[in-house]
C-alpha cells in the first residue's frame, strides 16, 4: 500500500486535528459573554474546556484499539459525525449545563483527531524520520488552537458566542468530507493479534520508553491549556481587554512555539534523541520559574505574564515531537492503542490539569507560575530517566528499521 504524497498527508492530518484543536479555543473570547448569557461565573466558563478535554482525552481509551481493528478510515469517519452532533447540540444551547453536554459530545468525537494525527504517523514512519514528520506536524498543528481565539474574537464581536460553535459545525462538515474523499487506510497489512483492550493496554505500558516519554508529555500539554484556560480570565476579566484584544494577545506565543517545533524536526538526524529532550525539558523548567517569579514579583501585566510562557511554548513545541516518537517508537504493530493510550492520558490529565486550574481564583499570574512549575519539574525529572535509556532506543529503532523498512 503506498502512501499519499508528503503534502496530501500534512492536510489531512493538519485539517483532522483543526477540528479538535480549535473547538478548545475558539469559544475563548467569548468566555465572558457565555458567563452573562447563562448568569454565571466568568471562572465557571474554564469547565467548557475541562468538559470537552476530559471527554477527548477518555474517547480516545476506546478510537485506539477500536482502529487497530476495524482500521483508521471507518473509525475517523464515525468519530467526525459525533463531533458535528456535539457542535449542533452546543449551538442551540439553552442553559449552561447543555452547553457544557454540547462540549462533552463534541470531545467524544474529536478524540478520533488525537489519536489519528500519532497514530497514522507512526503507520508510516519510523526513527528520525518519524521525529521529522512529527516536527512538521507539529508547527502546522499549532496554528489552528493559536489562531482560533482571533477567529473568535472576531464572531464573537461581530455575531456573538454562538457563532462559535455554528463555525465549528462547518469546519467539521468540510473535514468530514475531504477526510471520505482523500484518508486512505494506512493501519499495516498483517495487524498486531487482537488480544483483549486491557491485555493491550497493559502491554502498552509495560514499555519504559513509553512510560517515560509520556510524563513529559502529560506535564507540557498540562501547562498550555493551564495557561490557555486562565489567560481569558486573567487578560479579559482582570486587565479589561476586551475580546478582540484578547484574541490576538493568544497568539503571541504562536512563532516561539513553531520556532520549537522546527528545531525538533531540523536537528531530528543531526542530534542524539537523550540530548534534545534534555534542551526541550530544561527549557521548560528556565521558562516556567520565570514566570513564577515574575507573577510573584511584578503586578499582573500582560507582558509580565505572555513573555515567559512564550518560551514554554518553545519547549512546548520542541518536546511534543520528541516525546511522541520517542514513546511510540517501540510499536509498529498496535500503534492505534498505543497513540490512544498517550493522547488520552494527555488530555485527560489536561482536563483535570483546566478543572483545577477553574477552582482556583485567578486574581493574579502565581497560580499558574506555580502550576507551570510543578509541571515543568515533573517533566524535567522523568527526562533525566529517559536519557538512560537513549542508547537502547536508538538500538531498537535502528532494529525496527532494519527489519521493516518505512513505507514510501
Amino acid at each position: 500500500m503506498r502512501s499519499p504524497s508528503l503534502r496530501l498527508f500534512l492536510l489531512l492530518m493538519v485539517t483532522l486535528a483543526a477540528v479538535g484543536q480549535m473547538s478548545q479555543t475558539l469559544f475563548v473570547p467569548g468566555q465572558s459573554a457565555i458567563a452573562q448569557t447563562f448568569g454565571v461565573s466568568p471562572g465557571m466558563t474554564q469547565g467548557i474546556m475541562a468538559a470537552y478535554l476530559s471527554m477527548y482525552g477518555l474517547s480516545q481509551f476506546f478510537y485506539g484499539p477500536l482502529s487497530d481493528n476495524l482500521g483508521r478510515r471507518p473509525v475517523t469517519l464515525a468519530g467526525l459525525v459525533l463531533f458535528l452532533g456535539g457542535s449542533a447540540l452546543a449551538w442551540q444551547a439553552s442553559s449552561f449545563a447543555a452547553l457544557v453536554t454540547g462540549a462533552l459530545v463534541q470531545g467524544l468525537g474529536a478524540g478520533v483527531a488525537g489519536v489519528m494525527v500519532r497514530t497514522v504517523p507512526r503507520d508510516r514512519f519510523e526513527g528520525p524520520a518519524l521525529t521529522r514528520v512529527n516536527g512538521l506536524l507539529s508547527m502546522a498543528l499549532i496554528l489552528s488552537p493559536m489562531l482560533a481565539p482571533v477567529l473568535g474574537g472576531v464572531l464573537v464581536s461581530q455575531f456573538g458566542w454562538r457563532a462559535c460553535y455554528l463555525f465549528l459545525l462547518g469546519l467539521g462538515g468540510a473535514v468530514l468530507a475531504l477526510q471520505f474523499v482523500a484518508f486512505k487506510e494506512s493501519r499495516p497489512d498483517d495487524p498486531e493479534p487482537k488480544a483483549p483492550v486491557l491485555v493491550r493496554y497493559r502491554r502498552t505500558w509495560q514499555s519504559a520508553n513509553f512510560r517515560h516519554h509520556l510524563w513529559p508529555l502529560l506535564a507540557v500539554f498540562s501547562g498550555v491549556v493551564v495557561f490557555e484556560a486562565a489567560a481569558g480570565v486573567l487578560l479579559g476579566e482582570r486587565l479589561g481587554f476586551d475580546a478582540a484584544t484578547v484574541s490576538w494577545l493568544y497568539i503571541v506565543p504562536l512563532p516561539l512555539y513553531i520556532a520549537g517545533s522546527f528545531l525538533a524536526a531540523a536537528l531530528a538526524h543531526r542530534w542524539r534523541h537523550k540530548a534534545l529532550l534534555q534542551l526541550g525539558t530544561t527549557l521548560l523548567l528556565s521558562a516556567a520559574l520565570a514566570q513564577l517569579l515574575l507573577a510573584w514579583l511584578l503586578p499582573l501585566n500582560a507582558w509580565a505574564l505572555l513573555a515567559p510562557v512564550s518560551l514554554y511554548f518553545m519547549a512546548a513545541g520542541l518536546l511534543g515531537p520528541v516525546a511522541t516518537s520517542g514513546a511510540l517508537s517501540d510499536f509498529k504493530k498496535g500503534a492505534g492503542t498505543a497513540g490512544a493510550l498517550l493522547g488520552g492520558l494527555q488530555n485527560l490529565t489536561a482536563g483535570i490539569a483546566a478543572a483545577l486550574s477553574s477552582l482556583i481564583p485567578q486574581h493574579t499570574a502565581l497560580p499558574l507560575g506555580a502550576l507551570l512549575t510543578l509541571f515543568a519539574v515533573l517533566a524535567w525529572w522523568q527526562a533525566r530517566r529517559v536519557g538512560e535509556l537513549g542508547q537502547s532506543l536508538a538500538k531498537s529503532t535502528t532494529a525496527v528499521s532494519q527489519a521493516s523498512p518505512p513505507t514510501q
